[in-house]
């Protein structure tokens, strides 16, 4: 439940600014409701949410299609997560020829 909540807040966070990203997050919060028999109503009782629901239906289908892991992996990439990531595992500069050694 806890990961279904924090796709619901991150899709309503973004709802004004990524209409489209923001419906694939509220979407999966739903499927992953549905797939834990919790209550998918929480979700839509948001007003923001009901209107992604009908306008971007698509992208909404598409996020009640992920996986946990999938949902998981999704929203870290739109919270910035996979761009800290990748800049930890990001090679060292190799040294320049005027670099001593």
């Amino acid at each position: 439940l806890g990961i279904a909540e924090c796709l619901e807040s991150l899709g309503l966070l973004r709802a004004r600014q990524a209409p489209d990203t923001a419906a694939r997050l509220l979407g999966a919060a739903v499927g992953l409701r549905r797939l834990t028999g919790t209550a998918t109503s929480v979700v839509l009782q948001h007003a923001e949410a009901a209107e992604l629901q009908r306008s971007n239906a698509e992208a909404w289908l598409a996020g009640e299609r992920m996986s946990s892991e999938e949902a998981s992996v999704f929203a870290a990439e739109m919270a910035g997560g996979r761009e800290e990531a990748a800049v930890e595992h990001e090679p060292a500069a190799k040294k320049t020829r005027s670099e001593p050694n």
